[in-house]
């Protein structure tokens, strides 16, 4: 297996480039266990992708609430689902530069069912709530975003 600075600063490169490396390497011939491997590199990254999308999508919800319902806003829950969700996305992010780079395009994708989420939990009406993310994903990642203030 090749040896790699983006161990340390893109995972996501990493795994990319240990799956493909164990594959060159297993001829029709080799052993089950590194074809086993390149797929455990390879899920390493849809798990990372997957975990990512998952707190996105939480971190929009809960911050569309808190803004929308003031008073649920104020909730002890809302806000530590906002200080979880992103602390966890910037953890994903911290270690994948890859990610890092394809987070505004993923927040585009994970707003609509944000949306959706912020209003069934905040007992609010979907067209009540802005069409588009009103924060950037740069912004999102900010620990003083508490709502749209």
């Amino acid at each position: 297996m090749p040896t790699s600075a983006f161990y340390d600063t893109d995972i996501d490169v990493w795994c990319a480039e240990q799956a493909s490396a164990l594959r060159a390497g297993a001829g029709a011939g080799a052993d089950p266990d590194t074809r086993h491997l390149a797929d455990e590199f390879e899920g390493m990254r849809t798990r990372d992708r997957a975990a990512l999308a998952s707190h996105l999508e939480g971190l929009l919800c809960a911050l569309l609430v808190r803004h929308c319902r003031p008073a649920a806003g104020a909730d002890l829950d809302w806000t530590l689902t906002v200080t979880r969700d992103r602390d966890i996305v910037i953890d994903l992010l911290d270690n994948s530069q890859t990610l890092r780079r394809e987070l505004p395009a993923l927040v585009e994708r994970l707003y609509p069912a944000a949306r959706h989420c912020a209003a069934a939990r905040g007992h609010l009406r979907e067209d009540d709530l802005p069409p588009v993310a009103p924060w950037s994903a740069e912004r999102l990642l900010d620990p003083d975003v508490i709502g749209l203030g």
